[in-house]
């Protein structure tokens, strides 16, 4: 099956994003893989179309390393859909995001002192744990090639905290994330 219509593709460039005109004010947006399979669909504001063109353009400046420019077309983008007045509260909220997300990976990456792999070991145990394997566990974690999630306590492998982080802790349940 292929999107209505082409639209700009994702920065990843497996993605088509076409757009598909609903009503007068309000746009169907549809993200497909290259094969045709849908991803989401959405709906846009007129206005929320009309920032499509400097949202493309601020991810081309950030592939291409400009970064202020990029950020020049992410202001014009939240000029045409919310106004003058919503600059500073969007900036605001990136600040933020972007501070939580530091302090996150830099909580993520400490190295795990004893008393916290011992608090881990005596927790509700890990399968490791279980079959007497958690000598690999420690190891691990010495290489840093995992690390202990501060909010859940999982261990997790360094390159997957992220998204651990941020999708799959059992403590964003709770309201902790």
């Amino acid at each position: 099956m292929q999107p209505k219509s082409q639209g700009p593709k994702s920065s990843d460039d497996d993605k088509d994003v076409g757009p598909a005109q609903v009503s007068d004010d309000t746009t169907e947006v549809e993200v497909r893989t290259r094969d045709g399979h849908l991803v989401e669909s959405y709906r846009l504001t007129k206005q929320e179309q009309e920032a499509l063109p400097s949202l493309q353009a601020a991810r081309e400046k950030i592939a291409s390393g400009n970064c202020m420019e990029a950020l020049n077309h992410l202001i014009e983008a939240i000029r045409k859909t919310e106004g003058e007045e919503g600059i500073i509260p969007a900036l605001d909220r990136a600040k933020a995001h972007a501070k939580e997300a530091r302090e996150q990976d830099a909580s993520a990456s400490k190295p795990i002192s004893s008393a916290d792999f011992q608090t881990l070991m005596d927790g509700d145990g890990t399968l490791l744990e279980e079959t007497g394997q958690e000598e690999l566990i420690k190891r691990s974690m010495q290489e840093g090639s995992s690390v202990v999630c501060r909010r859940c306590h999982a261990v997790v492998a360094s390159h997957r905290k992220e998204a651990h982080s941020t999708m799959w802790c059992p403590a964003l349940d709770d309201g902790e994330g």
